[in-house]
């Protein structure tokens, strides 16, 4: 596991001369933002100078009719300015961004590990996602809005792994709230576990009667005890093979959980299905975006994306080590 000693001469050596490259790039971008900004500012003053003169008109010169149609057109031209500058924004710090994650991030996450590969525009897939099982309850049948960014794969041995930033939401009276928005991770095992587990953060007791009343309707489902106090008042744990449960999910991989989630402070959710450990962390937070605003110059920035990768596999590898693979009879 690389140290930060080690992370502070990469850097020197391999990523200051390219974050200058970046600085000028991201230097330009704000420049043309704010030119095509004054001037977009300028062409709105001119339409709402001219709204306010056609109001000032009488019936006479203008009658109410052309008035209204003029005075509506010019406000449909404000509103199309404005969306067109968004646009140009996003369309502009979007192609910046991306080729600093690819050439920064990327790099950053060849020094963590050279087996892992990166790419900002890809995710895990919804299909995935939902072979999960978890946040079910609160979508339903169907996901109304998905979408996600930088996606890591690697391997530890046999061991596959993958994960991204995945946003979650659902749509309701006309406009979307978010289920969920944070790191998504898959851990692939060379076996399979016999049924389903799901492991769900117990911090929400308003709820949990409603939710174990949820659970229980899905009869291949059933609630786990777990060995501590402790750890019964951390996590709801259900399975539809409670003997594998207790078996897969042992004392020592949930202190291990737990610690990560009392160093976190982040809800932690997991489930296994299949080959595969399914674990989401909220985050709410863009983990790898360059800022478009302030400079990246700064390498208390760019350490802190070493962190979150570093962050990513240390957790992966530390409870994939305390995990029981379980036996297939």
């Amino acid at each position: 596991m690389p140290t930060t000693d080690e992370f502070n001469i990469f850097y020197e050596n391999h990523l200051k001369l390219k974050l200058m490259a970046y600085e000028k790039q991201r230097q330009r971008v704000i420049h043309k933002f704010i030119f095509v900004f004054i001037l977009c500012s300028f062409l709105i003053m001119l339409v709402g100078l001219a709204i306010i003169a056609m109001l000032q008109l009488e019936n006479e010169v203008c009658s109410p009719e052309l008035r209204k149609l003029s005075i509506f057109a010019g406000l449909i031209t404000i509103i199309i300015i404005i969306i067109e500058l968004v646009f140009f924004y996003k369309r502009i710090t979007y192609t910046f961004q991306t080729n600093f994650k690819r050439g920064i991030i990327g790099n950053i996450v060849r020094f963590v590990d050279e087996n892992f590969s990166y790419n900002p525009e890809r995710q895990i897939s919804l299909e995935t996602f939902q072979t999960s099982q978890l946040f079910k309850r609160f979508y339903g049948k169907k996901v109304d809005r998905w979408t996600g960014e930088d996606y890591i794969e690697g391997n530890f041995g046999q061991t596959m792994v993958k994960f991204s930033e995945i946003h979650l939401q659902k749509e309701s009276d006309d406009s979307f709230y978010t289920l969920f928005d944070g790191l998504f991770f898959i851990i692939h095992f060379p076996q399979s576990f016999e049924g389903v587990i799901l492991v769900l953060p117990n911090d929400a007791k308003r709820r949990q009667r409603r939710f174990h009343w949820w659970l229980r309707k899905q009869t291949y489902r059933h609630p786990v005890k777990l060995a501590t106090p402790e750890l019964e008042q951390a996590f709801l744990v259900y399975s539809n093979n409670p003997m594998m449960a207790g078996y897969t999910l042992s004392t020592n991989f949930l202190s291990h959980l737990l610690t990560w989630h009392h160093r976190l402070k982040k809800p932690i959710f997991l489930s296994f299905v299949n080959d595969k450990l399914y674990m989401a962390i909220n985050v709410e937070t863009d983990l790898f975006e360059p800022p478009v605003f302030h400079t990246v110059l700064n390498f208390r920035l760019i350490q802190q994306f070493f962190e979150n990768i570093q962050f990513g596999k240390t957790m992966v590898t530390d409870l994939r080590q305390s995990l029981k693979e379980p036996t297939i009879t």
